[in-house]
């Protein structure tokens, strides 16, 4: 008999062992050939489909680590590539992905609960108006008008 070797996606402890076990737990990985144990994967990335490697979470994705898969932002969220975790913006701003960071919505815009850009700052309905960063419009009461200046 002979000892065989692991590829990489498999791992062995070696001894009595008498087969490679394969690397398919959740988040298990091995990228390297003779590996004695598997890796986990860790936070803001997932093994490869082979088991051989990591692979980054896509924007507006992530991961805890130790999981086969990267978990999409829920509804207004969102992460760069490799993130761990999803942010959202607050109510009234909105966020601005060439800066990579939540802004204001402009004046005369509302954003309910953050918007995932800039179009998610919705226009005031006629005769409504806000302030920059306003999670709501307003109107003026009876017997008077908004006026800009």
């Amino acid at each position: 008999t002979q000892c065989g070797d692991c590829t990489a996606g498999q791992a062995s402890m070696g001894g009595e062992v008498m087969a490679c076990m394969e690397c398919n737990g959740p988040g298990e990985y091995s990228d390297e050939a003779l590996s004695s144990v598997c890796k986990t994967s860790p936070a803001g990335q997932m093994p490869r489909a082979d088991r051989t490697g990591l692979e980054m979470c896509q924007k507006d994705t992530f991961s805890i680590g130790a999981t086969d898969v990267c978990t999409p932002c829920a509804d207004g969220g969102h992460s760069l590539p490799g993130s761990s975790a999803c942010e959202k913006c607050a109510t009234g701003r909105y966020y601005d992905e060439t800066e990579n960071s939540c802004k204001l919505c402009p004046k005369n815009t509302a954003s309910i609960s953050g918007a995932t850009d800039i179009s998610g700052c919705a226009p005031c309905e006629d005769g409504g108006h806000s302030q920059p960063g306003s999670g709501y419009c307003e109107k003026c009461a009876t017997g008077k008008y908004y006026d800009e200046t």
